[in-house]
């Protein structure tokens, strides 16, 4: 009943004055839970944005999505605006994907460099079916990151980034995109002339 919702909110709020990181996020879900069984949707997306905010739980990006389906088109620019002034990158390449947001995915792999691993390989794997060419893009980018590594293992992982971005491209016959890459490739070869390793790693490319 909305009674006991009502006290169960209130329970909740009390917990608040005594609880800790996520704690927190835990009675933040808890509060909007019930603030959604009694009909009060808007509060329950502050409530539940808050406990996001806290522990930035992909679940919970998902719940605020079934909240109010018709105004999730405004709320999710709050949501990303939000993620995206936490710095949060990684999460915010998360939300995207599930979103199967292609545009915003490429555009922020447009920001990203070779060090931004942890993003890239969401991107990437976001990327291979809608976006092939900007799925291999950051694979060539996993793989400099792969390179600062200058040993045998380092070398072998670069090799294999470059070969999922050359199988992707062959598979979507982009030829233009496949040339660049062996271009690129090739570079690194002779840029590293003196280092049989890595010319042993990439032999197979």
């Amino acid at each position: 009943s909305k009674k006991n919702y009502g006290q169960a909110i209130q329970t909740a709020e009390k917990g608040l004055q005594f609880a800790k990181g996520f704690e927190i996020s835990d009675l933040k879900a808890k509060i909007a839970e019930a603030q959604k069984a009694t009909g009060k949707t808007k509060e329950a997306f502050n409530s539940l944005l808050d406990a996001f905010t806290r522990d930035w739980d992909l679940a919970k990006y998902e719940q605020m999505k079934t909240l109010n389906p018709k105004n999730w088109g405004q709320d999710r620019e709050v949501v990303l605006k939000r993620i995206e002034n936490s710095g949060q990158r990684a999460v915010l390449a998360q939300a995207l994907a599930i979103d199967e947001d292609v545009g915003s995915l490429k555009k922020l792999l447009a920001q990203l460099r070779k060090d931004d691993d942890e993003e890239l390989r969401i991107i990437e794997k976001a990327l291979r079916r809608k976006a092939p060419a900007s799925s291999a893009k950051a694979l060539r980018l996993l793989a400099l990151h792969s390179l600062r590594w200058t040993d045998r293992n380092g070398y072998r992982m670069a090799a294999d980034y470059l070969m999922q971005a050359k199988k992707l491209l062959l598979k979507n016959n982009l030829n233009k995109e496949l040339s660049d890459l062996n271009q690129f490739i090739q570079r690194i070869r002779i840029l590293n002339q003196r280092k049989p390793a890595l010319q042993d790693e990439f032999k197979e490319l």
